[in-house]
């Protein structure tokens, strides 16, 4: 990925950390202003109540389809409530401009007669600006720049529409080219013969989103704005991220579902971070409760989260039952605990081209089953995640790599294996739970979730410790922390203490940790926590689950230096240590998959949850079977 990446100068932007996240738009009310405001103050309103954390609104998907570079004043009030939320708002920009403002035609694409090309866009005349045409990048800079001015503090990027880009009208010319039959390439987009200037649009195709791209990004800061892209093509990912497929329509099914990870792992691997693999729950069509949670879970483990829809809306805020608005709720909150981690991972993409998501074989390239797994990701080098695909699902099979480590439930920290690799384990995945594992020798920093980015991210560190073990009895685990250019951490731990190593340069704003939990030991009880410095903090053993919880210990990093935080145990004896995972016996390859009835659309009788930060005792593991 470093060569791909460095080739060319294709290393990832980094964007900036609030886009990592709940994003939401609405595709409802195209001919009514009036109505579309309301529905955006809707959400607004419920999002405050509840305490939902998000990030950005659109206001309206097809607010600039008329594409005159004017907001219509009755939004107006609707910015100023996201700005005194501070949120913002992220614009949908169709690729196309209304043919009225068309006033210089060598700034648009042409006919193979050199006339302004005019097509139909949601029942719309509209032409297509030559975005190859450098003097067409400058007037439509201008036009952006205006649009944002005395926005600028709420903007905060755009959307990037059908920019393949989409044509609707459904007349089709004769394109004459060899082997190819008429119409099927240029179907849904701009014909073939069209013209760049002199130069047809089949040798532009491709480029054409990015270029597209690269205007928008122009008129930004991308360390402060976003540009996401539904099209791509190689080096997207220098000015953006990816917010969708291709398709303009997706339904709510198990199988999109599926196809969102696939997209969103496979633009990684292209050099695009920051993808998400489309609109969480499908953009068309009627939505089922579980699925839709399902879908949910899965999207708050990858690098982009955005929600959009024709009615009926499946934002959290109008999902149809409480219990589904809570689960959704428990899952932006794990999600946004572990914002850290994924910024980390960004700064290391940005630089590295590494991908945030990845499939299983990016880790372990060795083992020849990971190349066929496609139900379950990693996220950086430590998490594992395996999704739920199919409905009424009550366990999931999870495939632990050919390492010898101890794999551990993320929220609870108990063992799905003995320490063996190339294991199949079937794991309990209720519809409000996913499944996320920790790796053995890694460590994670958390944080407790806030309803904004910028909250989370100002608030003290927690370390989640996963230890690997050898048959000697010594452990160790390794992990890292980049907050920013200036400031980064690395940690190492033992099965005694944890050692840090700050770099922190130019700042004069603090990192406090201020607990550690440390899973894989074997013992019965904390005596003692230490460090080099004299922090007043406690420790205890999780009963149940044999955690070790160091709590309070108010380390400022960056103003302590390197340091070790030392910890006495009492050991079970070697002799009748028994480490016995949740699991027990079975054959995956003769599990069948769960039933696909429907389930009832009644809301269960069950008591609604807290809306709380979510619990962190994981279910049982279930199942498991050693393959040869």
């Amino acid at each position: 990925m470093h060569q791909y990446t460095s080739a060319d100068g294709l290393h990832p932007v980094l964007p900036p950390s609030w886009v990592l996240g709940l994003h939401i738009c609405r595709d409802t009310a195209k001919d009514n202003e009036t109505l579309a405001a309301e529905d955006a103050l809707y959400f607004i309103k419920e999002a405050m109540a509840t305490g939902l954390p998000y990030e950005s609104d659109c206001l309206q998907e097809g607010l600039l389809y008329q594409m005159s570079f004017t907001i219509p004043e009755s939004m107006e009030h609707v910015i100023e409530e996201i700005q005194r939320m501070q949120r913002r708002i992220l614009l949908s920009l169709p690729p196309h401009v209304n043919s009225s403002l068309v006033t210089i035609d060598e700034l648009f694409v042409l006919t193979e007669d050199q006339q302004v090309l005019s097509q139909e866009y949601h029942s719309l005349n509209v032409s297509y600006p030559d975005f190859f045409n450098e003097v067409t990048g400058t007037w439509f800079r201008e036009n952006l720049n205006n649009l944002m001015t005395g926005r600028e503090d709420v903007v905060g990027g755009f959307v990037l529409q059908d920019n393949w880009p989409a044509v609707n009208t459904t007349e089709d010319k004769t394109e004459n080219m060899v082997y190819v039959p008429e119409g099927t390439l240029s179907r849904g987009t701009l014909w073939w013969e069209v013209r760049h200037g002199s130069t047809p649009h089949y040798k532009l195709h491709n480029k054409y989103s990015l270029q597209n791209a690269k205007s928008v990004a122009s008129s930004l800061q991308l360390e402060k704005h976003l540009v996401l892209t539904a099209a791509t093509y190689t080096g997207s990912g220098t000015v953006g991220g990816s917010h969708a497929h291709t398709q303009a329509d997706v339904a709510c099914t198990w199988s999109n579902m599926k196809d969102a990870l696939e997209m969103a792992l496979g633009q990684g691997l292209a050099g695009i971070p920051l993808a998400g693999g489309g609109s969480v729950c499908g953009t068309t069509g009627s939505y089922d409760d579980e699925l839709c949670i399902r879908w949910y879970l899965m999207s708050s483990m990858l690098p982009l989260m955005r929600v959009s829809s024709e009615m009926p809306l499946r934002d959290p805020v109008n999902l149809k039952f409480g219990y589904a608005r809570e689960a959704v709720k428990r899952a932006l909150a794990l999600r946004y605990s572990l914002l850290a981690y994924f910024y980390s991972l960004f700064h290391n993409a940005s630089s590295e081209g590494v991908p945030i998501a990845r499939p299983m074989f990016f880790d372990f390239p060795s083992d020849n089953k990971t190349w066929t797994e496609n139900e379950q990701f990693m996220v950086g080098p430590a998490l594992l995640v395996r999704p739920a695909f199919y409905k009424n699902a009550v366990s999931v099979p999870v495939y632990l790599p050919n390492e010898n480590t101890t794999w551990y439930h993320f929220g609870g920290g108990h063992k799905v294996n003995n320490g063996t690799g190339e294991v199949t384990v079937g794991v309990t995945s209720l519809d409000k739970e996913l499944v996320l594992l920790l790796r053995g020798g890694f460590i994670v920093p958390v944080q407790k979730a806030k309803p904004t980015v910028s909250e989370t991210l100002s608030g003290p560190y927690n370390l989640v410790v996963g230890l690997k073990c050898n048959e000697n009895g010594t452990c160790s685990a390794f992990g890292d922390l980049t907050v920013d250019s200036n400031i980064k951490f690395t940690f190492s731990a033992t099965e005694r203490e944890l050692s840090f190593q700050s770099v922190c340069v130019n700042t004069t704003s603090s990192s406090t940790l201020e607990n550690i939990s440390v899973y894989g030991l074997n013992m019965t009880a904390c005596l003692n926590v230490s460090s080099s410095f004299n922090t007043g903090a406690s420790c205890a053993v999780a009963e149940g689950n044999q955690i070790l919880e160091i709590t309070d210990l108010q380390l400022d990093l960056c103003s302590k230096g390197d340091g070790q935080i030392h910890w006495e145990v009492t050991d079970i004896p070697q002799s009748t240590t028994t480490i016995k995972p949740e699991t027990s016996t079975i054959n995956p390859e003769t599990t069948t998959k769960p039933k696909t009835t429907e389930p009832e659309t009644t809301e269960p009788k069950t008591t609604e949850p807290e809306t709380t930060e979510p619990k962190t005792t994981e279910p049982e593991t279930t199942e498991t079977e050693t393959t040869n």
